[in-house]
């Protein structure tokens, strides 16, 4: 994932790392959790909310 603009800015590389760190945060998240669970049986509305970092409704 790339952002588009002047690589050259303070701006495109600090957006560029945040990505860089999200993306890591979120894998992570998902990795842990899959690696360390008996069995992950999200269904792809819960496994897509997991991947964007946007939680569903607890209840």
């Amino acid at each position: 994932m790339r952002f588009q603009g002047d690589r050259t800015t303070a701006t495109w590389r600090a957006r560029q790392e945040r990505a860089k760190h999200f993306g890591a945060g979120t894998f992570l998240a998902i990795r842990n959790v899959a690696a360390h669970a008996e069995a992950v049986n999200w269904s792809r509305q819960e496994a897509l909310e997991h991947l964007t970092g946007q939680p569903g409704d607890a209840g």
